[in-house]
């Protein structure tokens, strides 16, 4: 069989596959739904949009964790135990309930919560203006899609 014949013949198949699917779609309401989802969904950038929130929260789970370290350390301290302890009630197993012990013994919980809060509002209103400005966009909101979020 040579090139030409199986090129015609990949061609004939390809068309009667997209004769089904649009036999299909108009068929069946679901797969219908589904190209048109997939259609909008490329006509946004769906998926930058997703990657940019994908590191909006990302980036605010850094202070968060700093934060919940933190305050580990003063649940544990209010509760007459051990950091460890502390951890492994909270469902931390391993290496993580140390870690989190560590880190939460003496200054470094001063350290983390003092660090850890202003950036995690910083982090906040970066991540709740990303879902603003990604709901604005995917629903076709036609006011100005950037804005100010102010906290407090």
């Amino acid at each position: 069989m040579s090139v030409r014949s199986r090129a015609a013949d990949t061609r004939a198949r390809a068309k009667a596959y997209a004769e089904r699917v649009e036999a299909s779609r108009q068929a069946h309401g679901s797969v219908d739904a589904a190209f048109r989802i997939f259609d909008r969904d490329s006509e946004i950038g769906g998926g930058l949009m997703a990657g940019s929130l994908a590191y909006r929260l990302f980036i605010w789970l850094l202070p968060f964790a700093l934060v919940i370290v933190g305050g580990i350390g003063f649940a544990a301290g209010a509760a007459d135990e051990t950091p460890a302890s502390a951890a492994r009630s909270l469902g931390l197993r391993g290496v993580i309930a140390s870690s989190v012990a560590e880190a939460s013994r003496g200054t470094s919980r001063w350290y983390a919560i003092a660090i850890g809060i202003p950036i995690l509002i910083w982090a906040s209103r970066g991540l709740l203006r990303a879902l603003v400005v990604v709901h604005r966009l995917v629903w076709g909101d036609p006011r100005h899609v950037v804005l100010k979020v102010t906290l407090l």
